[in-house]
């Protein structure tokens, strides 16, 4: 066979073959927060740190009123008193979720606050899930691994 025909031969194959194609990096690669605005600013503070557990933390001085509630190290999430500067926003998200690290400590916590809450258990995983409202209607989703 002739060299050229060799090289043609060769292209042909290379060309033939399925491109390796690298995956991008991820745009984004954690929630950072989730905001919420509302008319009943401490009684929605008061929610998020006596029942769900967070604790209200370090907050830039914005030229608006709000609070930083933290789960460790993060503020998960932003309050903002609803007011002439802050009109309501999307109001599409149907619920957000933190993992919770013991479950049956939980539930007694819920009980013993006397919040309502439902349950359900993830076929195939066994993981546990309970849902709260918070004192604004957004459903928080608590997630307890196995």
């Amino acid at each position: 066979m002739p060299t050229s025909n060799k090289r043609s031969s060769k292209r042909a194959a290379r060309a033939a073959r399925p491109r390796k194609t690298r995956a991008l990096p991820p745009l984004v690669d954690k929630l950072e927060h989730y905001n919420i605005v509302t008319d009943d600013f401490e009684v929605t503070a008061q929610f998020y740190e006596k029942i769900v557990g967070l604790t209200r933390g370090y907050r830039p001085n914005f030229a608006f009123p709000g609070a930083w509630l933290y789960a460790g190290p993060d503020p998960v999430v932003h309050l903002m008193a609803l007011g002439q500067t802050r009109p309501r926003g999307s109001g599409s998200i149907d619920h957000v979720a933190f993992r919770g690290s013991d479950y049956p400590r939980f539930v007694k916590h819920l009980g013993a606050n006397a919040v309502p809450f439902r349950e359900r258990v993830v076929p195939t995983t066994g993981m546990r899930q309970v849902f709260i409202e918070d004192p604004n209607g957004v459903t928080v989703e608590i997630n307890f691994l196995k």
